[in-house]
């Protein structure tokens, strides 16, 4: 399985974030999770939220930085002055209560599932490159078929009002991308 994308904040129902906030308190109270920032990856079942992973760390996949730009929370700065003995809690809260303008923030990540050598991001505007999307891949990568968090090719950002505008921005964005690659023919035993 692959992640394709994050969206921030989660569009979930009150009923469901309530039910996300308890069950994840629940596993880091378990765990003697006291303070530092965590990352806790859940599945809403029709049981309630399961637990897929948790992390003593920030979120990888740029999900940091999707925080920082929907919620104005740098989780890297807070957790640089919580290690150097400061208390940024207080401070974390007021970022949070701040009269900010909603935004959300979404990924999307391309991972086709192609054998060849990766050769670039076609151009289909020469001299126009889309800020919103990074290429991953080196031109050169071999790929081998399989779709995985390291053969992700490229993913755009989308930021919107909502988590479904924010969320179409990104995947658009990337879905109109086209790449180029060199693909040679299988070698096959012939009779």
């Amino acid at each position: 399985m692959v992640e394709l994308g994050h969206v921030l904040p989660a569009p979930l129902d009150p009923a469901a974030r309530e039910a996300v906030e308890a069950h994840v308190t629940r596993v880091l109270d378990a765990l003697g999770v006291e303070f530092g920032p965590t990352h806790t990856e859940i599945v809403l079942t029709d049981d309630g939220p399961r637990i897929i992973e948790t992390h003593l760390r920030v979120g990888g996949d740029e999900i940091f930085n999707l925080a920082k730009d929907a919620t104005g929370v740098d989780m890297i700065d807070f957790q640089a002055r919580q290690a150097a003995g400061l208390k940024v809690l207080p401070d974390i809260r007021a970022v949070l209560e701040s009269d900010r303008e909603p935004r959300c923030e979404a990924i999307w990540y391309t991972a086709p599932e192609v054998t060849g050598t990766f050769m670039g991001l076609a151009e289909t505007d020469p001299g126009r490159t889309d800020p919103a999307v990074t290429v991953l891949l080196p031109e050169g990568s071999e790929l081998n078929g399989l779709a995985g968090s390291f053969t992700r090719i490229a993913r755009a950002r989308g930021t919107a009002p909502t988590a479904e505008e924010a969320l179409d921005a990104a995947r658009s964005t990337v879905g109109v991308l086209s790449f180029v690659f060199h693909v040679s023919p299988p070698s096959r035993d012939l009779v």
